[in-house]
This record gives C-alpha cells, sequence and structure tokens, in this order.
C-alpha cells in the first residue's frame, strides 16, 4: 500500500492566491492525518511575495500550517529569486524527507 507523505502544487503564475489556497485543501484530503501539514504551493513568478514569516528549519511544524496552506513565490515578476521562499522550501522538502526518520 502507498500513501501520500507531502503535496507539492506548482504554478507558473497565480493572479489569485485564493484559487491555489482552495485547490490545495482539496489535496489536502489525499493525506493521511499525520501528514496533513506537508502542503506546500509554489508559484514560480509572483508580483508579491506569498511566504509571509521568515522561515526556520522548523516552520512546517508550526501548528498554524494546519489551519492555512502555506505559499512560497520563488521569483519576483522580475525574476529577481525571493530569498525566504526558497529557504522555506528547501525545508519543506528536508521535512517532508525526513518523514521516515519521524515515523520509525
Amino acid at each position: 500500500m502507498h500513501s501520500v507523505h507531502g503535496i507539492i502544487e506548482i504554478k507558473r503564475t497565480c493572479p489569485n492566491s485564493d484559487d491555489l489556497i482552495a485547490q490545495l485543501e482539496v489535496r489536502r484530503g489525499l493525506l493521511r492525518t499525520h501528514c496533513m501539514k506537508n502542503l506546500l504551493g509554489v508559484v514560480v513568478e509572483s508580483r508579491k511575495q506569498l511566504f509571509v514569516d521568515r522561515p526556520t528549519p522548523d516552520w512546517l511544524e508550526e501548528s498554524k500550517w494546519l489551519s492555512e496552506c502555506p505559499l512560497v513565490s520563488l521569483f519576483s515578476h522580475k525574476m529577481k529569486p525571493r530569498q525566504d521562499d526558497i529557504m522555506a522550501f528547501i525545508y519543506f522538502l528536508a521535512q517532508v524527507a525526513g518523514h521516515k526518520e519521524l515515523m520509525s
């Protein structure tokens, strides 16, 4: 039996973040209960920064991400890298990759 431990929904652009959040909430239903926080929306290019808090290695463990879907935008509309959002994406990947260790 296979199960999903994390979902990353990637969009090239996102004119309306509410639409992406609604789509992520539908995707959350595919996750097992103990993995429900492992959900991330990634927008490659966005006019505004979508990740609002400065990321820390354990940001995903914070309980607020169970009630809202985190979104990151990797580049500004001028293709300038958004460092905080890129770090949040890397932390997300690291935490989901370490999932088997946490479940052992």
